[in-house]
Formats: structure tokens, sequence, C-alpha cells
């Protein structure tokens, strides 16, 4: 196996509670959370029989907060804003690097929604890692990783270098 990650896994129903529980099954420490409790109620007692790395959550952000990867696998558009961008919800309380992977079937326009939210909190990371813009950043990374940077072929056409 891959070394074990946190996760945290939102929504376990039909798909996805069966999903969280491989995923436990498989040696990573999940954390999960589900709107209905006895059905995460459930979810934990089969895991816990099985003796899983396994832990509930009472909001989706308490569930994100420590993962390295957080899946959702939840109804529709509505639900996936609820626990995904909602006061409690997952991405704003998720650490710089890491994952959010979602299952669930949405319009092109909820995705886009998690996109640029994502992208508005990557950009909150960066400033305050003291980079104000994406090349910064980057190159601030790659030093730091002991790798050379070049700004990309784009910014290079642009800024003339």
């Amino acid at each position: 196996m891959t070394q074990a990650k946190n996760i945290a896994f939102i929504g376990l129903g039909v798909m996805g509670g069966p999903m969280a529980g491989h995923l436990a099954a498989a040696g990573h420490k999940v954390t999960a959370y589900n709107r209905s409790a006895p059905r995460a109620q459930a979810w934990l007692e089969v895991q816990q029989a099985e003796e899983r790395d396994v832990q509930l959550a009472v909001t989706p952000a308490n569930a994100a907060r420590d993962a390295d990867i957080v899946f959702t696998c939840v109804g529709n558009d509505e639900d996936l804003a609820e626990v995904a961008l909602g006061e409690d919800g997952a991405i704003g309380a998720m650490r710089q690097g890491a994952l959010f992977v979602d299952h669930t079937t949405v319009s092109a326009n909820m995705a886009r929604r998690i996109e640029q939210e994502a992208e508005r909190l990557q950009d909150a990371f960066r400033r305050s890692d003291g980079c104000d813009e994406t090349g910064a950043f980057r190159k601030k990374k790659r030093e730091e990783q002991g790798l050379p940077w070049q700004r990309p072929v784009e910014a290079r056409q642009v800024h003339g270098r």
C-alpha cells in the first residue's frame, strides 16, 4: 500500500458509504460526515467492527480540516453547495495542498463555482505565504525544493523575457 492518508469523506449514501469504507479498509484514516446522523452512525459501527481507523465529524469543515484528500459524494448541486461551500463547508476549511475530489453528478455551473472558490482560496494561501502572484509562488516553491525555475512560456512572451 502507498502511504496512509488522512481522508475526509462527505456523503455516506449508497455510493459514498462503500467508497469511504474501501478507503478505510485500504489503511487510510477516514473522517466522515453525513447530513443524516443515523446513516453516519450505522456506517461508523460497521467500520469499527472491522477495526478500521475511522471517525465522524459534526460538520463538513471539521471533516476536511486535517485531510490530505477531501471526497464528496452527495445528491445534486444544492447538496454539494451546502457541504462544500456553505457556512460549515469543506472547501473553506481545507489546508493548503489538500485535494478536493467530487463524485457527485453536478452541473457545469456548480463545478465552476467549486473551482472558483478553490482558486480564490489558493490565491489567499499564496498571499499568506509571502507571494503575491502565481509566478512568485511557483518560483519560491521550486527554489525551496532546490529545483530550477523558469517563467511559463506565456509569461515570458508577455514580459519579453
